[in-house]
């Protein structure tokens, strides 16, 4: 099991939301074979800073724990978030074999070739990942991340993942095929925390994504615009009270076990890089997430 960093001396806090606050994320940051992994969702508005959130995350888990591996999930047709790391040594790409993704520069809207790896199966893939750095993971059918999630449970050392929209891959209406899905996805998260698996999500809409996989959540990380879980200890109107300031960081409540909470302010921002513009498409008649959504035959 990797130790990682020794971690330095706690600064001064200037409240005790803040403290709590921090206690509640240095059980994030910190990789500890005791504790084991967590689940944490993000939500907010758009563009108030979710995925920075996870962003955060990421970063520190590279820094921190170079031997840990990191799978990242984009959606399609939005630009890659992880090119927003502070170099491009941090990240690589890898495509399931006759996965067909193509990437397109979104400020031409020309093709752009980039450099990847493919893999063929879990196995290949777990291989291929290179440790300390973000593997931004393309399927050729993006249910397979809910099978992957499951492979992780067999690894036996620490795993990250990095779920941006995952409202898309658990959505609310979901019915047959993928609603037993879904059903498989939230007994693994359930079982996160003694698997050593990290789990970090984001969502515009906490009513976008399946109730059984979000009873599952250990860690709620609320932005302005954010509307909080029915059994949430944080109110509605604190939320709207939460400052917005997209120079110095977003502030953000951070609720554990639906009964510790605190507030603290995001203030690393990772900004777009024009020249890395990018983003991920599916050729027509590849496997879509709605085409689970059809009942099945009886």
């Amino acid at each position: 099991m990797n130790e990682g960093k020794k971690r330095g001396r706690p600064k001064a806090f200037h409240s005790k939301q803040e403290a709590v606050a921090a206690l509640i994320l240095d059980r994030i940051f910190r990789h500890d074979p005791e504790m084991g992994g967590v689940f944490t969702e993000t939500t907010g508005m758009q563009g108030i800073g979710k995925t920075n959130a996870i962003l955060t995350f990421l970063h520190d888990t590279i820094i921190n724990y170079p031997k840990e591996k990191n799978f990242w999930r984009n959606p399609y047709f939005a630009p890659l978030q992880f090119t927003k790391l502070p170099s491009k040594n941090m990240w690589e790409i890898l495509i399931e074999e006759d996965a067909k993704v193509q990437f397109y520069d979104r400020n031409t809207l020309e093709p752009v070739d980039l450099k990847y790896k493919t893999f063929n199966g879990f196995d290949d893939l777990y291989d291929k990942a290179t440790p300390g750095r973000c593997t931004a993971v393309f399927f050729n059918d993006e249910m397979k991340w809910v099978d992957f999630l499951h492979y992780q449970r067999s690894i036996g050392e620490f795993t990250h993942n990095y779920l941006d929209e995952y409202g898309e891959l658990f959505p609310s209406n979901a019915r047959g095929r993928l609603w037993r899905k879904i059903y498989e996805a939230a007994e693994d998260l359930k079982e996160v925390r003694k698997c050593f698996i990290d789990v970090h999500a984001t969502t515009q809409s906490v009513t976008d994504v399946d109730w059984r996989v979000r009873s599952k959540i250990m860690i709620h990380i609320y932005f302005f615009g954010a509307r909080p879980d029915r059994r949430s200890r944080v109110r509605q109107d604190a939320i709207d009270r939460l400052s917005v300031d997209p120079v110095h960081g977003n502030e953000a409540w951070v609720e554990m076990g639906y009964g510790i909470f605190g507030k603290m302010r995001f203030k690393k921002v990772y900004k777009p890089r024009m020249d890395m513009n990018w983003e991920a498409r599916l050729p027509d008649g590849a496997p879509r997430i709605s085409d689970y959504l059809e009942m099945e035959k009886t």
